[in-house]
C-alpha cells in the first residue's frame, strides 16, 4: 500500500514536472525502493499516469520508477570522475532519450510544447557534457571531446553526434528536433 502523503524530508529533487521523493513500495511480496514524482498541475493522459507500475492507484498524478542508488549521471561525470567508455555512454543517452519521448507523449497540456523544446535543449547540453565530461557552460565547444575515449569514436559517428547536440541547443526553439528524432539519431550513432 502506498502512503498517500509526502514527507518533505524524503524529497530528493525538483524537476520540470514536479517534486521527486524517495520511498519504498510493495510490489507483490517484494519491497522496492522507488522514486515518486508528484506532477504539477498539468494534464496527463490517464493511461500514462502510472505507466511504470500500473498496479499503483493514487488520487493524484504521480510517476513511479525504481530508485537508482548509484547516483546521477552528473555525479558520475563531474564529481566521481567515473570512467565510462563510449558505448555505455551512448546506451545511457539512448535510454534517457526514450524516457523523455515517453514523457512527452504523456503530457498534453498547453505548455507541453514549450517544455518539450526546453527538454530538447537541456538534453543537448547533456549530450555535450557526456561527450566531454566537462560542464558545457564552462568550456568552448572545440574542447568538448573526452580524450579518454577519442580513439573509440569513429570520425563519422563523432561528427553526427556533435551535429545532433548542436541541433538540440539551437537558440530558435522551433529549429530544435523532437526527442523522438534525437532518440533515433542517437541509435544511428551507436550502430556506426
Amino acid at each position: 500500500m502506498l502512503v498517500r502523503t509526502f514527507d518533505p524530508s524524503l524529497e530528493i529533487g525538483i524537476g520540470g514536472y514536479g517534486r521527486v521523493y524517495r520511498g519504498n513500495i510493495s510490489v507483490g511480496k517484494t519491497v522496492v525502493e522507488a522514486t515518486f514524482k508528484r506532477l504539477n498541475s498539468v494534464v496527463v493522459k490517464e493511461e500514462h499516469v502510472n505507466a511504470f507500475w500500473p498496479e499503483i492507484h493514487m488520487d493524484e498524478k504521480v510517476l513511479v520508477s525504481e530508485f537508482v542508488a548509484n547516483g546521477s549521471l552528473s555525479d558520475h561525470l563531474h564529481i566521481r570522475g567515473t570512467l565510462l567508455s563510449w558505448n555505455p555512454r551512448l546506451r545511457i543517452l539512448i535510454t534517457a532519450a526514450r524516457g523523455l519521448v515517453h514523457l512527452h507523449e504523456c503530457f498534453s497540456d498547453e505548455s507541453g510544447q514549450l517544455r518539450r523544446k526546453s527538454d530538447v535543449y537541456s538534453f543537448g547540453v547533456v549530450l555535450l557534457e557526456v561527450l566531454s565530461r566537462k560542464r558545457v557552460l564552462n568550456d568552448p565547444l572545440k574542447s568538448l571531446v573526452d580524450p579518454a575515449f577519442l580513439e573509440e569514436i569513429s570520425p563519422g559517428a563523432l561528427k553526427k553526434y556533435i551535429k545532433l547536440a548542436q541541433s538540440c541547443i539551437r537558440f530558435e526553439r522551433d529549429m530544435r528536433p523532437t526527442m523522438a528524432v534525437v532518440a533515433v539519431k542517437l541509435e544511428l550513432v551507436f550502430v556506426k
